[in-house]
């Protein structure tokens, strides 16, 4: 030893500092994944508070627009129709004390045909606002009961075209039952209207159980039909496909029935 001294030993020393490397290195890796999780947590919950606070603003305006639209059926229920009311009755009025020529009755006829008509395409456009704008409480709704209470409204109409309507035992759902009502009678009137001359109008009503638990009702009739292409234009409001003149009508009824059926 005098001569030569050995090497010291240092495998202890490299082992610890590989192992004080390794848990760096790993608090490291987690540092940063844990920062950069932070920092895209901070941006979903800002862009979680912007999402809040425009859908608060549309709650609102939403909320505006409704009250508007129920200001406007108030005005529209009683300051529009009432000059149209006027306009029959004077009608009526002139018809019965004043001598008219044939071609003056004509003119008379036509204007208060038009009125009516005016004042039907207000109460239906009304009626199609209403939907949303009032919106009652679901309950259950036995639509056999429906049915019955249709059929008793529509019966002079269904006698006139001697017309039938077939109706299978029908669930109860959970529904408005103003609007479910509304749904029936305007599909079924429907039916019984656009039929083919000399033809006596048909409606199937049935009902069926789907896989996922909801009930299907289905209407079937020996009606008009319509081309396939305006099978989403049928749809729309104050949309007819037939003249006025053949069909009454203001072109409301399915798109009161669409909206029911969505909401």
């Amino acid at each position: 030893s005098f001569i030569y001294k050995t090497e010291p030993d240092y495998t202890k020393f490299y082992n610890t500092i590989i192992a004080i490397s390794i848990v760096l290195l790993v608090a490291t890796i987690v540092a940063v994944v844990y920062f950069r999780m932070s920092r895209n947590l901070r941006l979903q919950v800002a862009e979680s508070i912007s999402l809040r606070k425009q859908l608060k603003d549309h709650a609102a305006e939403l909320k505006r627009s409704n009250d508007a639209l129920q200001s406007f059926a108030l005005i529209a229920s009683h300051d529009l129709q009432e000059p149209l009311r006027k306009i029959i009755a004077f009608g009526d009025l002139i018809k019965k004390n004043v001598p008219m020529q044939n071609q003056e009755q004509q003119y008379m006829a036509r204007m208060q045909s038009a009125t009516v008509r005016m004042r039907n395409f207000i109460e239906d456009l009304l009626e199609f606002s209403k939907i949303n704008a009032k919106s009652r409480e679901f309950t259950s709704v036995n639509l056999n009961n429906i049915v019955s209470e249709v059929l008793s409204d529509l019966e002079t109409q269904i006698e006139q075209a001697k017309g039938t309507v077939d109706v299978e035992t029908l669930p109860t759902i959970q529904a408005d039952r103003f609007q479910i009502r509304q749904l029936f009678l305007n599909l079924i009137s429907n039916a019984i209207k656009f039929h083919e001359e000399g033809t006596p109008p048909q409606v199937k009503i049935k009902s069926q159980l789907t896989s996922n638990g909801l009930w299907k009702i289905s209407f079937k009739d020996k009606g008009l039909g319509f081309d396939t292409k305006n099978a989403m234009e049928i749809l729309k409001p104050f949309k007819r496909l037939h003249g006025i003149g053949k069909y009454a009508g203001s072109g409301m009824g399915l798109a009161i029935c669409d909206k029911i059926v969505e909401r």
